[in-house]
């Protein structure tokens, strides 16, 4: 039975030699409840001789057995195939579904997150485990999360709508499944885009899950989305790695990150005056929630913007190699002409110290 070979190992050994972060997901603990036939399918399943009865694949079939015997040998090869799982491949990440938030399952995921952390210890590396709602929150508050980083399923109703204090992440899918279908449909490039962005603007994570086909390779539909969003990333991406959420997530279609002193506006071109307009009328900016500094107001200072070849090329860039400032006025009346003219204000103030970038979605 199996594939004879070790899927997970030849994985996370392609995964580490490109550079990646290499996690594990581990749903297993919900086979218990998933197979839980009512009394009536129950029967009717046995007098069919139904595999899930079948002597021969008892060991593939063991929840078969609803017994509390049955359920303690369930969940100590629960465990030990986790302590498997971390002791043979290292993960950076353990992931879990919604099945361990279960309070009387509180002992195993101790167990399990205090062998794992210790363990990373060992190896001297940095590691995280994700889980769904409140299986690390001993309080039943998702937002005490004790040793773990909160997981959402897909952007939309199920994520935050704003800011979330705290370690949280999002995990996603490319298409419309989360493994591969014939008949999959494939999101485009920038409608991901615009759920990582919007992501990143709030303060978490994003996890994009990628359905290989049966030969283990990745689709040449998906693959040609992923070159896109990382030729985007390579462009911008300093306004997207190692940024937290501003005071505020965004206004309208914009998004807001911060970095080092600097706030970046994610956008599109058609709405620049819409975000700049509503941008310049706040006044506080944050490089932590505990101490802001303060921010550049529309009257007070100008907005800094890199003169590349064309206004399209816009990216992030230090304060120190911007060489003009612009008046804002007459930058945005020349926006919509996809230029950018240097002001004539001469009660332009001198540079600031808090710049705002641009970058085009």
């Amino acid at each position: 039975m199996g594939p004879h070979r070790d899927l997970i190992g030849d994985l996370g050994a392609a995964v580490r030699k490109a550079g990646l972060r290499f996690g594990v997901s581990n749903h297993g603990v919900e086979n218990f409840t998933f197979v839980n036939p009512t009394d009536t399918l129950d029967a009717r399943l046995r007098t069919q001789h139904a595999d899930l009865y079948d002597a021969t694949w008892a060991g593939f079939y063991n929840v078969a057995d609803r017994s509390p015997q049955a359920m303690a040998r369930f969940l100590s090869d629960w465990l030990a195939r986790n302590f498997e799982l971390i002791d043979k491949y290292q993960p950076d990440l353990l992931y879990f579904d919604n099945g361990v938030n279960l309070r009387v399952l509180d002992p195993l995921n101790e167990r399990v997150a205090a062998y794992y952390y210790n363990r990373a210890a060992d190896w001297g590396k940095d590691v995280s485990i994700v889980t769904k709602w409140v299986a690390y929150a001993p309080d039943n508050d998702d937002r005490h999360q004790i040793g773990a980083v909160i997981g959402f399923e897909k952007v939309g109703t199920r994520s935050p709508s704003g800011i979330r204090p705290g370690p949280w992440m999002v995990d996603d899918t490319i298409g419309s499944t989360w493994g591969y279908t014939d008949r999959m449909t494939i999101g485009s490039a920038g409608a991901i885009l615009g759920k990582l962005i919007d992501t990143v603007s709030k303060g978490g994570f994003y996890l994009l899950n990628i359905a290989l086909n049966a030969g283990g390779t990745i689709p040449d539909d998906q693959r040609a989305v992923l070159l896109e969003i990382g030729a985007w990333l390579k462009r911008n991406g300093e306004a997207i790695y190692g940024t937290h959420a501003w005071t505020r997530f965004g206004d309208g279609d914009w998004r807001f990150t911060v970095k080092d002193g600097a706030l970046y506006a994610i956008g599109r071109p058609s709405e620049y005056s819409h975000c700049c307009r509503h941008l310049f009328s706040l006044t506080a900016a944050t490089r932590s929630h505990q101490s802001p500094p303060p921010i550049l107001t529309y009257r007070r200072h100008p907005v800094l913007i890199h003169r590349r070849q064309s206004f399209s090329s816009v990216t992030a860039t230090r304060a120190r190699e911007i060489s003009r400032i612009f008046q804002m006025s007459k930058m945005l009346s020349s926006m919509a002409n996809g230029r950018v003219r240097p002001g004539t204000d001469s009660q332009m103030p001198p540079l600031a110290s808090f710049p705002i970038f641009i970058v085009q979605m």
